[in-house]
C-alpha cells in the first residue's frame, strides 16, 4: 500500500543535490551520479555533501509506521521507507532549517544537532552503525512509501521529544553517531593540526 503525500514527494525531489552517490547494489555501482539517473537507482543520497536537510534512521527490524507513532511515541516522519520483504525501513524527517556541516560550520550548532540525532535514534530503536549517506530512495517504485507528515521539523522540536540529557550532556564519551562522527572527527583532525602547524 502506498500513500502519497504530493507536498513530501515534491520537497524531497527539489531538495535533492544535482550530483549524488547512488545506487542499485552497493557492491557493483555505487558511485556519484547526475540527479536525473541517480533518482532511477533503489538507493540514494538525500543530503547535501555540506548540510542536512533530512534527519534519516535506519530501523533494521519489522517496523510499521504505527509502530514508530503509537508505540515508540516519536515524532511522525514526514516520509516512511519500508522494505517490500523484510520490512525495515528508512525514516525521513525534514528540517525546517539545514543543518550545515563543513570547515566554516558553528561546532556548537552541530553538536546539538547530533545530539537530537543520537536521542531520536535511541527513541525509534534505530541502528547506531548507520552512516546515513546512502538511503532507500521514496522516489523509487522498488519500496512501500508513506508520505505521513507534511511540516518539516524545526530541531527545538525535536529535541523536546528526545532525551535531553543527551544533549546538556557536553558527552566526552557520546557515542559517534550520525551527525557526531563530523564533530569527533573535526575534535581529533583539529587537535592534531595544532601541533602539526608548529
Amino acid at each position: 500500500m502506498k500513500i502519497k503525500n504530493e507536498n513530501n514527494l515534491i520537497k524531497y525531489k527539489t531538495n535533492l543535490p544535482k550530483k549524488v552517490f547512488c545506487c542499485d547494489d552497493f557492491s557493483k555501482d555505487n558511485k556519484v551520479r547526475n540527479i536525473k539517473d541517480a533518482i532511477l537507482k533503489k538507493y540514494i543520497q538525500s543530503n547535501n555533501f555540506n548540510s542536512i536537510d533530512w534527519l534519516i534512521f535506519d530501523i533494521d527490524r519489522n517496523t510499521c509506521l504505527d509502530e514508530v507513532i503509537n508505540d515508540k511515541l516519536a515524532p511522525v516522519p514526514n516520509i516512511f521507507v519500508s522494505n517490500p520483504e523484510k520490512r525495515h525501513a528508512h525514516l525521513f524527517y525534514k528540517l525546517d532549517k539545514p543543518v550545515h556541516k563543513n570547515s566554516f560550520s558553528s561546532q556548537k550548532a552541530l553538536r546539538y544537532a547530533a545530539a537530537v540525532e543520537y536521542g531520536l535514534a535511541n527513541k525509534l530503536g534505530a541502528d547506531l552503525a548507520y552512516g546515513g549517506l546512502l538511503a532507500q530512495n521514496p522516489l523509487h517504485d522498488h519500496w512501500l512509501i508513506q508520505y505521513a507528515d507534511n511540516t518539516a521539523y524545526d530541531l527545538h522540536y525535536l529535541a523536546d521529544c528526545v532525551d535531553t540529557t543527551l544533549i546538556d550532556n557536553k558527552a566526552a564519551n557520546q557515542a559517534a553517531y550520525g551527525l557526531d562522527r563530523n564533530c569527533s572527527l573535526f575534535n581529533q583532525v583539529r587537535e592534531w593540526a595544532y601541533k602539526a602547524i608548529r
